[in-house]
């Protein structure tokens, strides 16, 4: 490891010499850059200058090249572009220059426009007539440095803010939206705040229906004729144009007809009268004659935010593209306003356009994860690429987004999970089922309608809160050496929207009814006999058939702003309640219970529990994307219930959560494993994933991650020894693995490629958890997977 590292300090340093070899005879590159602040008056530079020099190193017209951890000595960047000749043209040379950073040479005339920028800033800031210089030292051969010296004048503060408005109307709004001025009397002189106040004053007239309010409207008068560096500013109103719009006619056209107008094409005019919840609208549809296009006109005006009538407002329009969105029937949304010609001085009208053109209706789409792994731990032998299970999950997806013609999307998904061990694919296996220590088929098809259904009534606060009504039916095939399970489930009920103030939006999800049924069948003769011997009933009823009847309250929250690269935070909860209704109806009829007092409707037991399971998210962008996730899942069991039934458990590893274990092989807890015949689960789940996504080049991404977790049972378990959740073991049982990933951005999905290895395993001794001296090629765990993990 020593070597290694010598000789690529070495390649490091002998590259940056090769870089400087072609800088041009006569010139420099640029080593750093730094500053020094005085005060013009000589007294101590105040907090204020700092403030405003706080972000000063972006008005630098140029500087030195990017440092590797903010070690001065280590510019991987340039090292990386001079492993390849400047004449070099080939595919890696060009990819080198690419990847790196060309070396910066000092330029005098960027030094001296960075002084003009430095004493903008200041001026912008409010430190009028302070002063920058700059000056120069060579500090080795072809290298130099540059200070630059600034000296600043104490800020001007404002004295008092006055506003000059001809209109009695607008004035009343300004003076009602003072209260969230960006410009105030005692702050400091900012150019910054003096425009965005200016934006705010635009945006909130425009709010107010005065369609054609710019920025030309509002001026700013700066009198610094004050003692004690303060000074006054008038803020003026222009309102000669400015009149208040209300909207006339809406007209929407509903199929490609964007940019045709009549005599173009053959089009139809239809007024549509739609009952609002206040009051009947009508909207007149423009189509291309005898081909209204796919969806109803009916769909389209209930998501309409946009009313004739109304006052205009920004929101309203961005509202309306909103909800035509959530109809996810278009790919193209363009809402634009004219002149009404029956528009007056007295009464200002507004038409509206809405063009529209229709997205794809019908999608396939498939997924697919693999991961590759041996059996990890000193005991094991063997060959990484025949020891060990290999992992394939894959699903195909059919959508018809309009399946009755009102925005109806009809999913239909299939999906195969298969686990084989490596030595059965070389032919081993006399059959079927020995080729696959496990296999799951699963068919599922849901219904989303855009609408609430009984007992609502029709278009029940459709604008509000978008509701959707959801009808799911699906079914599942699982096969394990010892058993298989069939498993049959259907669920009704709601999702609805709510915005907040700030603009975010949540998602709710309640589903008032939901039914499993589980029957294990073919349990093989061994098996059986392993639990008849075992006392532990957890283990008992995990391996039985059972009904689940229960609701769920699903909420998510995203900050996230599309189309643009600021940080923002994803939160998601989930409620779930089981087997309360089929308790009490138990009791009613006084149904049979087991030797163990469970009770069963139709001779098979029904679960109780609640489970609750939480994910926060946060993406913070830079010039790559830090992801930070956690997890947070739990079930408790009663009633009817030893345990948590298999469908509802949790489990450890996975290629989305633990990486560095394959699913269903990592705890719970400490548990050490004996074989393989009973499947790990747990009521308990925490996962704390870190992944740092960075572009490499092109279509390339790379990615380093962490992860973190384990599952844990709430009850102590003869078959799980080491499982329970001891407050006390905590830290002790929270496995740890790392990895490197591979993302290549191809036009329709993101490959994702992930190699992960365990660093820390509380599977093992004490004294054997820590698994770094034991690191081998046969420990990597490969995952492969469409888009990514999280």
């Amino acid at each position: 490891m020593k070597r290694l590292l010598v000789i690529a300090a070495a390649m490091m340093l002998l590259s940056g010499c090769y870089v400087n070899k072609y800088i041009p005879e006569g010139q420099h590159r640029l080593k750093k850059t730094r500053q020094t602040v005085v005060m013009s008056d000589g007294s101590e530079v105040s907090s204020e200058v700092n403030e405003a020099l706080k972000n000063s190193l972006q008005y630098y017209s140029q500087r030195s090249n990017s440092k590797f951890l903010g070690i001065s000595w280590l510019p991987v960047s340039m090292w990386t572009y001079g492993t390849a000749h400047p004449s070099d043209n080939s595919f890696f040379g060009n990819y080198w220059r690419r990847m790196g950073q060309a070396p910066v040479v000092y330029d005098a005339q960027k030094a001296e426009n960075t002084v003009k920028q430095l004493e903008g800033l200041l001026e912008m800031k409010g430190c009028f007539g302070s002063k920058v210089t700059f000056d120069t030292v060579e500090i080795k051969p072809k290298k130099i440095s540059i200070a630059y010296h600034i000296t600043a004048t104490p800020r001007y503060r404002i004295h008092d803010v006055d506003y000059q408005i001809g209109n009695d109307t607008v004035r009343r709004l300004v003076n009602k939206w003072s209260a969230s001025s960006l410009v105030r009397a005692g702050d400091y002189y900012d150019q910054e705040k003096l425009r965005d106040e200016r934006s705010r004053l635009v945006s909130l007239l425009r709010e107010e229906g005065y369609y054609y309010a710019t920025v030309d409207n509002v001026s700013f008068l700066v009198d610094t004729a004050f003692f004690d560096n303060t000074m006054s500013i008038t803020v003026n109103v222009d309102c000669r144009n400015l009149r208040q719009y209300h909207i006339n006619d809406i007209y929407i056209y509903p199929n490609s007809t964007a940019g045709l107008r009549k005599g173009e094409t053959l089009l139809d005019t239809l007024p549509v009268n739609y009952a609002g919840v206040s009051a009947p609208f009508e909207y007149k549809f423009v189509y291309q004659k005898d081909n209204p296009g796919p969806l109803g006109f009916k769909a389209v005006s209930r998501a309409m935010m946009l009313f004739p009538g109304s006052t205009y407002r920004p929101r309203y329009v961005s509202d309306t593209y909103n909800s035509l969105l959530n109809l996810r029937n278009f790919k193209y949304i363009n809402i634009e306003f004219s002149e009404s010609p029956y528009s007056t001085d007295s009464v200002p009208l507004l038409d509206a356009h809405v063009r529209l053109i229709n997205a794809t209706q019908q999608k396939l789409s498939l997924s697919l994860e693999v991961t590759n792994a041996s059996p990890i731990g000193a005991q094991d032998s063997g060959n990484f690429l025949s020891n060990g299970n290999l992992g394939i999950e894959t699903s195909l997806e059919y959508q018809h987004k309009n399946i009755f013609g009102g925005a109806e999307l009809l999913k239909i998904r299939g999906s195969l999970l298969l686990e084989s061990p490596k030595l059965a694919l070389k032919g081993l296996g006399e059959s079927f089922h020995d080729m696959f220590s496990a296999f799951e088929a699963t068919v599922d098809a849901s219904l989303d309608m855009p609408d609430f259904l009984l007992p609502f009534k029709p278009d029940f606060r459709w604008h509000r809160t978008r509701p959707h009504t959801l009808v799911s039916l699906g079914g599942s095939y699982q096969y394990r050496h010892w058993y298989e399970r069939i498993l049959a489930n259907t669920s009704f009920g709601y999702t609805w929207n709510h915005r907040f103030r700030n603009r975010h939006s949540a998602q709710h999800q309640l589903l008032p009814f939901e039914l499993t049924f589980v029957n294990i069948l073919n349990i093989d003769d061994d098996f059986a006999a392993r639990l008849q011997s075992i006392s532990d009933l957890r283990m008992k009823y995990q391996y039985s058939s059972h009904f689940i009847m229960n609701a769920r309250y699903d909420f998510s929250y995203s900050t996230q702003e599309y189309g643009t690269r600021q940080d923002f935070s994803h939160f998601s909860l989930s409620l779930e309640s089981a087997g309360n209704l089929l308790s009490a109806v138990s009791h009613l009829i006084d149904g049979h219970a087991d030797s163990n007092a469970v009770r069963q409707l139709a001779g098979v037991p029904f679960s109780q529990y609640v489970r609750l399971n939480t994910e926060f998210t946060h993406y913070f962008y830079h010039t790559g994307t830090l992801v930070v996730r956690a997890l947070l899942g739990m079930g408790i069991p009663y009633g009817n219930s030893v345990s948590m039934p298999y469908e509802k458990s949790f489990f450890g590893g996975g290629p989305t959560t633990m990486r560095a274990w394959q699913l269903r092989h990592l705890g719970p807890g400490s548990f050490q494993p004996s074989d393989d015949m009973f499947e790990r689960v747990g009521d308990l789940q925490l996962v704390l994933n870190v992944e740092e996504r960075f572009p490499i080049g092109g279509i390339f991404e790379g990615a380093l991650f962490a992860d973190a977790g384990n599952v844990w049972l709430f009850n102590p378990s003869d078959q799980y020894p080491g499982g329970e959740f001891k407050p006390e073991s905590l830290l002790k049982e929270i496995a740890v693995g790392a990895g490197l990933g591979l993302r290549v951005n191809v036009t329709i999905a993101t490959l994702r490629l992930d190699v992960a290895i365990p660093l820390y395993d509380p599977g093992y001794e004490s004294t054997l958890r820590w698994r770094i001296p034991h690191l081998d090629l046969d420990q990597l765990v490969f995952n492969f997977g469409i888009n990514y993990p999280f």
